[in-house]
């Protein structure tokens, strides 16, 4: 508490204010409380809540930052009443200083929060310890809709496991993992979902989170991708001529199954190893290679050559073609 006469000398000063500023009683009695405890930013409005105090216009109820002795700028929330002389005339105020820094610093942190999740990219929604659906952001709103306080029986498409997912969430445990879902339209999505327990400082649940991310569109990329690479390595094996890929450094990438048979010998002492060291045991580059000149020519380059040495006899021809 501070009271102050109508020339905004401190006359009384509580410990309370003392321990709240830093200020002891001593060093503030006397002196104009504009000096010491108001930042310069906050004297306009200051002197308006005093000139409308001192005209009993009251603003019973202020807010405003103000300076500790160790030159903390805090945020004080004021309650104020006039204090009068047995004629009724004002004799000053009486201020009771309530800090809310923390309590203010917390509200900014939650609504900081609350804007990010509510402009999140990905889903987001959320449910009581008990597992009842409360809150959902706007990505959830489009993607999913309304979809009622029960998640596992309107959400999932195979409800056991939304079920498996709360049970384990309720439990404390974190969940993340691919699961189907229903789409506003109710047609089935496939969603990477990471869903966990929100705890207080004791270890209680206070809330049940999950953030979904719709990757349908990726998967299906990746099954096509697949499919295609199955496609491609299937027809690779089926050729009738030996064929393999070397990389920049001349060792073989890929052979194929045909390349296997003419060699003699199995995948894991073909591929990764330079192609002279297989085709002709050298510990480099033959003269002439067909391969080193389409490297450096960029066009197909051939000769004919031994395969596989005096154990596999025989002639044929090598062709090699660069892909830059």
């Amino acid at each position: 508490m501070a009271v102050w006469d109508t020339e905004r000398r401190v006359v009384d000063w509580n410990r309370q204010a003392e321990t709240v500023f830093g200020w002891t009683r001593e060093e503030v009695l006397g002196k104009d409380f504009f000096s010491f405890l108001l930042p310069a930013s906050a004297l306009p409005a200051v002197a308006g809540v005093v000139d409308a105090l001192l005209a009993v216009n009251l603003p019973s109820r202020s807010i405003n930052e103000n300076l500790t002795k160790s030159g903390e700028t805090i945020l004080c929330e004021w309650n104020n009443s006039i204090q009068r002389d047995k004629q009724g005339k004002i004799t000053g105020v009486i201020s009771l200083a309530l800090d809310i820094t923390k309590q203010k610093r917390a509200e900014d942190a939650l609504r900081l929060f609350k804007e990010s999740v509510e402009h999140a990219s990905d889903a987001v929604g959320i449910s009581t310890p008990e597992g009842k659906h409360y809150y959902q952001n706007k990505a959830f709103d489009e993607l999913f809709g309304v979809i009622g306080e029960n998640p596992p029986e309107t959400l999932y498409v195979v409800p056991a496991i939304g079920h498996e997912v709360f049970r384990t969430i309720m439990a404390g445990d974190p969940w993340t993992g691919e699961v189907q879902m229903y789409a506003r339209d109710r047609k089935a999505l496939t969603i990477l979902l990471r869903a966990y327990a929100s705890k207080d400082q004791s270890g209680r649940i206070t809330g049940l989170v999950g953030v979904h991310t719709d990757i349908t569109e990726r998967k299906r990329a990746e099954d096509a991708l697949r499919d295609a690479a199955i496609k491609w390595q299937t027809t690779f094996n089926a050729m009738e001529n030996a064929v393999w890929l070397l990389n920049k450094d001349m060792r073989i990438a890929l052979a194929n199954e045909a390349t296997l048979r003419v060699l003699g010998k199995p995948p894991q002492d073909v591929v990764g190893h330079h192609c002279w060291e297989i085709v002709h045991g050298a510990n480099q580059p033959i003269p002439e290679c067909p391969v080193a000149r389409s490297f450096h020519s960029g066009k197909r380059e051939t000769m004919e050559l031994k395969v596989g040495g005096a154990r596999r006899p025989g002639r044929g021809q090598s062709a090699g073609r660069a892909q830059r």
